[in-house]
């Protein structure tokens, strides 16, 4: 017989949050508001997520510090610019998100067998996240 177990857990961003496709979308309209049509948004993004996988393996630093320095790094590399206010918007966005097609159902047929647990790297996981599983 087999034991269910008491708890799964579960990273959110990109394991229920794309947040691939999300930081692509948000990067690709920055592009767009600055009528860059040279850069792609994908190499944009590819190139930001190796730089904020550097910065994850040095000291700590809160995640939406991690999210505001590497956005920069990103941007001033291939010469996007940008406003504070456009590090800000960036390093908060994480909340809105939206998950992969199939992970609310997902969650759901979950909770009826076993607790269901959200963990994150981002500072904050917003309550809405933890009263309503995401889904679209």
């Amino acid at each position: 017989m087999h034991t269910l177990p008491k708890a799964i857990t579960f990273d959110c961003y990109g394991t229920l949050i794309d947040w691939e496709a999300e930081i692509q979308r948000y990067f690709a309209q920055k592009l767009a508001e600055h009528n860059i049509t040279d850069i792609n948004a994908r190499a944009l993004q590819g190139y930001w997520e190796e730089v904020q996988f550097q910065s994850i393996q040095g000291p700590y630093l809160p995640y939406r510090q991690v999210l505001r320095e590497t956005m920069k790094l990103a941007f001033d590399y291939f010469h996007v610019p940008y406003a504070e206010t456009d590090v800000e918007e960036f390093a908060n966005a994480m909340g809105r998100w939206k998950p992969f097609p199939d992970t609310r159902d997902a969650i759901v047929a979950l909770q009826r067998y076993v607790k269901v647990v959200f963990t994150s790297k981002y500072q904050y996981l917003p309550l809405s996240f933890c009263r309503n599983p995401p889904g679209p």
